[in-house]
């Protein structure tokens, strides 16, 4: 005998979960059919292809949030053991967070490549802006998931601002040239190919732009490096343009 929000049922407990499981699974597809719906007739109205891309990923992703949801608003009400009440609602609670957070990910994905469409500068360096962007919110997501499963985040917060204090004193001037070198890219004053004259005097060909530094090869084949911080900050001449 199972009691359930005051009603007894003549079923196992473990029967009576499976069920309730199967209800949320179904009521999350009848749900799943008429928001998409709704979804759809507000995307055809629109003339964006965003639109169009986030509602397909919605049609892959929304049903299975959907049916996590459900469960754990019925699983309180399911009389199982108290030990298999907190391991079930802590595994639905992951899942929600990680089907959440993946979801998130892909969405915001899908507005910078339409981003990348429209912005030069944005569309030169669309790889380090997707993969910077895939690593906040895989940083994001596990200190979510770490705090869900009672694992106290204030020492790595610490230990990780610490160390990253220490990585970029040590490492100013390579990552100086990290950001001009995507400064470069981005706004593309030079590009390879150019015959260019620097502000020291040397000129030639840019023959490589890179993360850190960029080489010109002179007339007399003789190759300069000149690292990205210093060839942001001196006046270029672009004989190409």
């Amino acid at each position: 005998m199972t009691e359930i929000l005051g009603v007894k049922i003549a079923m196992s407990p473990w029967v009576v979960f499976l069920l309730m499981v199967l209800a949320a699974a179904v009521l999350a597809y009848f749900l799943n059919i008429i928001l998409l719906r709704i979804l759809r007739r507000a995307v055809e109205k629109t003339s964006t292809e965003i639109d169009d891309r986030i509602y397909r990923l919605l049609q892959q992703y929304l049903f299975p949030l959907l049916v996590v949801g459900g469960l754990l608003i019925i699983v309180d009400a399911v009389p199982l053991p108290p030990k298999v009440l907190r391991a079930t609602y802590r595994l639905l609670a992951l899942s929600g967070l990680l089907l959440a957070i993946f979801l998130l990910t892909k969405g915001a994905l899908l507005v910078i490549r339409n981003m990348e469409a429209h912005y030069d500068p944005i569309r030169n360096i669309k790889g380090a802006i997707e993969l910077v962007t895939k690593i906040v919110f895989l940083a994001v997501g596990a200190m979510i998931v770490l705090d869900n499963l009672g694992i106290s985040l204030t020492p790595l917060l610490t230990t990780l601002g610490i160390g990253s204090l220490a990585v970029a004193i040590a490492l100013q001037d390579t990552l100086g040239n990290l950001f001009a070198g995507l400064y470069i890219k981005a706004d593309r004053p030079i590009e390879i190919g150019h015959y260019v004259r620097l502000e020291s005097g040397e000129e030639g060909y840019v023959d490589y732009i890179g993360w850190r530094s960029a080489r010109i090869r002179m007339l007399a084949n003789n190759m300069v490096v000149v690292p990205n911080g210093k060839l942001v900050q001196s006046n270029i001449i672009n004989y190409h343009l």
